[in-house]
């Protein structure tokens, strides 16, 4: 039995009892009423924090203060849930010993 990723959802799992998380479908009305993007995830909230940082990869518009409106809603089903993303940075210090 191997633990690899998933080449269907991308997530990393047991081969043989792996089940792909459900797809939810994503929509950004200010960015193109008509179109869903499809993410595998196991709610609604996580299916909107993917599609956020797909939305801000490029041009990170989110990380400088965007924040976007989201529509969410599980594949095949029409209720949908509402979500506000952004994007924030965090800083990381450390402390290196000089010797």
């Amino acid at each position: 039995m191997n633990y690899k990723r998933c080449k269907i959802c991308g997530e990393f799992g047991w081969e043989n009892s792996h089940k792909c998380p459900p797809i939810w479908e994503v929509n950004f009305p200010s960015y193109d009423e008509d179109h869903w993007f499809n993410y595998h995830a196991i709610d609604a909230n996580s299916a909107a924090t993917l599609a956020a940082e797909e939305y801000d990869i490029e041009y990170h518009p989110l990380l400088n203060g965007e924040i976007i409106e989201a529509i969410v809603r599980k594949r095949g089903e029409t209720k949908t849930v509402k979500f506000t993303c952004s994007g924030e940075t965090v800083a990381k210090y450390r402390a290196v010993e000089l010797t």
